[in-house]
């Protein structure tokens, strides 16, 4: 120390001025943070809702549910129909009696001819073997009488007249066609050609029912099964015997008359 300086060297403590602190820098931010940090809006007012959304979902239910419900009709249309609804024949409840069953029968082997009648009628055979043929005549005694009559010698063209009478047409029995007359006394005949044998019938109007009957249960003998017994089947008006066919309805099915049921095959037709 100078020692001139001495005796000034003050007491008095002298005020240290500190350094003025620098400001600290501006931190800017970052164009990174700047993305990262969405502005919050301050508007807080709630944004109306989308209240279409509903009606349209629920309209949307009900058309897929409409064609669901669509698809399902167009199939159930398209399905294949029981054969019930294609028109097989339903077994008839009507029950009919066979109105020949109980009927008294009549053979004759000679002339290969076997055929029913009713008791309450008599008959009269005249059977001429020299002049080849037999005649059964019913209730010969009464107005309405009518005859049957097996030839085995006959002209050639006998099958299509009787009496002179050209045949008007023919009708269909047990599968076999007789020629239908109309005779000129009022009558009508039927005649039929079977094993060269002519088969003739003469008849009253009037009795075209029971003669029809008779009829249906010919038999020629050694071509035909026997007559069957049993219950007879009603079927769209007409009478089946038991064991003959019925229509079925279609070309698939076969029908027939079992003891008063009609009783059918169920095939599904292609």
């Amino acid at each position: 120390m100078d020692p001139e300086n001495q005796g000034s060297i003050s007491n008095t403590p002298q005020p240290v001025q500190l350094p003025t602190p620098e400001p600290a820098p501006e931190i800017l931010p970052t164009a990174a943070a700047t993305e990262q940090q969405p502005i919050t809006s301050m508007d807080q007012t709630p944004k109306p809702k989308n209240n279409f959304l509903v009606p349209l979902a629920v309209l949307l239910v009900v058309v897929s549910l409409g064609s669901l419900g669509f698809w399902a009709y167009k199939n159930y249309l398209a399905r294949p129909k029981p054969l019930a609804e294609e028109g097989l024949p339903t077994p008839t409840s009507e029950v009919t009696p066979d109105p020949t069953a109980n009927w008294k029968t009549y053979v004759n082997s000679a002339y290969k001819l076997s055929f029913r009648y009713p008791n309450e009628l008599n008959i009269e055979t005249n059977q001429v073997d020299t002049a080849n043929y037999v005649q059964v005549i019913f209730d010969k005694s009464l107005s309405n009488s009518f005859t049957i009559k097996a030839s085995t010698k006959y002209p050639i063209n006998q099958p299509k007249f009787l009496l002179d009478t050209e045949s008007t047409g023919t009708k269909n029995i047990n599968g076999k066609l007789w020629s239908v007359f109309e005779l000129p006394n009022g009558s009508l005949g039927m005649q039929l050609e079977e094993n060269s044998i002519l088969y003739s019938i003469i008849y009253p109007v009037s009795e075209g029912t029971i003669v029809d009957q008779i009829l249906s249960t010919f038999q020629f003998i050694g071509n035909e099964k026997p007559v069957e017994s049993g219950i007879s089947c009603q079927y769209n008006g007409r009478i089946y015997k038991n064991g003959e066919s019925v229509p079925s309805g279609d070309k698939c099915n076969t029908c027939s008359c079992d003891n008063g049921q009609i009783a059918c095959t169920f095939m599904a037709c292609p």
